[in-house]
């Protein structure tokens, strides 16, 4: 190989190393910290505090993969009350798909994967 070949492949390297490095560092201090740069939080979480306590309640059992009989019988609600308060949630994120709330929850980082 050549000197210019090796070259170009170190730097590539050391490259790749420093993107992966600074991205855990970034992660590291995250999680220490607890804290997040604005640059990183997102703006819809404002439609997520809209929700009532309830609401939430609901959309988390939906992300986790409960049935809404299941999310019933989990929170000593009635189906149809389950059906109300998802409804409701839904018209408030501006949501028209029944998968939706799950990805939603899990992209906003409202529940863990």
């Amino acid at each position: 190989m050549s000197n210019s070949g090796s070259l170009t492949t170190v730097i590539v390297v050391a490259a790749a190393l420093f993107q992966w490095t600074a991205a855990a560092m970034a992660i590291f201090v995250l999680r220490v910290t607890g804290r997040q740069p604005a640059w990183l939080r997102r703006t819809s979480h404002s439609r997520a505090s809209a929700l009532s306590q309830r609401e939430s309640q609901v959309l988390q059992y939906v992300a986790r993969g409960l049935s809404k009989k299941e999310l019933a019988t989990t929170m000593s609600l009635s189906e149809r009350t389950v059906n109300c308060h998802t409804a409701s949630l839904m018209a408030k994120l501006d949501i028209h798909d029944r998968v939706e709330p799950a990805r939603y929850a899990l992209r906003e980082g409202l529940v863990e994967p």
